[in-house]
C-alpha cells in the first residue's frame, strides 16, 4: 500500500565528480551572461577546467571586498578604463571564442594554478595564448602619465614547479617601450610553454620598471589567458611562402634581431631548429629591430606580410 511516487530532476546531468579532461583548456564549458565574469567569493577559492585548478583569494571585509587570482569571463568591453573591467583588449577570447581567463596578481604581484598530473599532457610544441586586459592596455597609453615615452616595460614571469622544486621560469613581455621598442600585447599571442614539462604548478608574477613609490610594480598586475595546452601555430610549415617575397635577418652586436622586407611586416615568428616557437611579436613596418635572448644557434624566421608569407634562416652567434 506504499504510495508509488518518486522525485527526479536534472536527468542527464553530469556526475559532479566527473572531470572532462581535454588537452586544450579553453574555458568554453562555463555559462555566463553576456559581458560578465565569475570568480570565487570564498576566502581561498578555486575553479577547475579540465586538468587545471585556478586559485584566488577573496576578502569581503576589505572595503567593498577585495579579490585577487583567477577569474573566467566572456568580457568584450574594450573601452572602460578601470580595475573592475576584466575584458581582454582584443574584445573576445582567442580566435573569437567567447570565454577566457583573466588573472589579477594582486598586491603581492603573484597568482598560481595547479596542474593535475593524473592527466599527463605532453607539452612538446604546446603553449597558451596571452593578451593584455583593456585596463592595462589603456594604462600603458595613459597620456597624463606617458609611460610609453618614459621607456615603460611590463611582463609576466611564469615559474614552473614540480613539488617544491623549481623546474624553470620564463618572462612574457606584455608591453615594451624601452629604447626603440614600441610593443604591447593587444592581440592574442601564442606563448611557448614546452619548458613546463613535468611541472605540477605554475606561479605568475608581475615584473616591470614602473616602480615609483617603492611598493612594487605600479602597473595594474593583470593578464588574460586562453587555450592553455594548444599546439603551436604552424605558421612556417603550415602556410605557403610567397616565392616573390624575401626577408633579410641578422643579429647585431647588441644582440638585437633585425629584419627587413620589401613588404610591410605584420607578424614575426621565430622558431628554433626543433620547430618550437620561441618568440612572436606583432609589428607594422618594413624594418623591425627586436630584443632576443635565445641561445646561440640557427633560427627560422617566418614573417606574415601584407603580401603573404616570407621566411629565412639566421644564425645567432653573438
Amino acid at each position: 500500500n506504499t504510495p508509488m511516487y518518486f522525485c527526479m530532476d536534472d536527468f542527464g546531468a553530469q556526475d559532479p565528480n566527473y572531470i572532462n579532461y581535454t588537452d586544450i583548456v579553453d574555458f568554453e564549458e562555463f555559462n555566463l551572461e553576456p559581458n560578465t565574469y565569475w570568480y570565487s567569493t570564498e576566502e581561498t577559492g578555486t575553479f577547475r577546467s579540465s586538468y587545471l585548478t585556478f586559485y584566488s583569494h577573496y576578502d569581503e571585509d576589505w572595503g567593498s571586498a577585495y579579490w585577487e587570482g583567477f577569474a573566467y569571463t566572456n568580457g568584450t568591453d574594450v573601452n572602460t578604463y578601470g580595475y573592475s573591467n576584466l575584458s581582454a583588449i582584443a574584445g573576445s577570447g582567442n580566435d573569437n571564442s567567447e570565454n577566457y581567463a583573466t588573472c589579477y596578481m594582486g598586491f603581492y604581484g603573484m597568482a598560481g594554478l595547479k596542474i593535475d598530473t593524473e592527466h599527463s599532457v605532453d607539452f612538446t610544441n604546446r603553449g597558451a595564448y596571452f593578451c593584455l586586459p583593456t585596463y592595462v592596455s589603456k594604462y600603458v597609453d595613459d597620456e597624463n602619465v606617458s609611460f610609453a615615452e618614459n621607456h615603460f616595460y611590463y611582463s609576466v614571469k611564469i615559474t614552473a614547479f614540480a613539488g617544491e622544486n623549481e623546474v624553470a621560469n620564463r618572462e612574457i613581455v606584455m608591453a615594451d617601450f624601452r629604447e626603440d621598442a614600441n610593443y604591447k600585447m593587444d592581440e592574442w599571442t601564442f606563448v611557448d610553454l614546452s619548458w613546463i614539462a613535468n611541472a605540477d604548478s605554475l606561479y605568475f608574477e608581475a615584473v616591470g620598471n614602473d616602480t615609483a613609490g617603492g611598493f612594487g610594480v605600479n602597473t595594474p598586475a593583470y593578464f588574460c589567458m586562453d587555450d592553455f595546452g594548444i599546439q603551436a601555430p604552424e605558421v612556417f610549415i603550415g602556410q605557403s611562402i610567397a616565392e616573390s617575397l624575401s626577408i633579410d635577418a641578422y643579429f647585431d652586436a647588441a644582440g638585437m634581431l633585425n629584419l627587413s622586407c620589401e613588404s610591410r611586416i605584420n607578424d614575426v615568428y621565430v622558431y628554433d631548429m626543433a620547430g618550437r616557437l620561441v618568440k612572436n611579436i606583432s609589428v607594422n613596418d618594413n624594418n623591425v629591430s627586436m630584443a632576443f635572448d635565445g641561445v646561440n644557434g640557427m633560427y627560422i624566421i617566418s614573417a606574415r606580410t601584407e603580401n603573404g608569407m616570407a621566411a629565412c634562416k639566421v644564425i645567432n652567434n653573438r
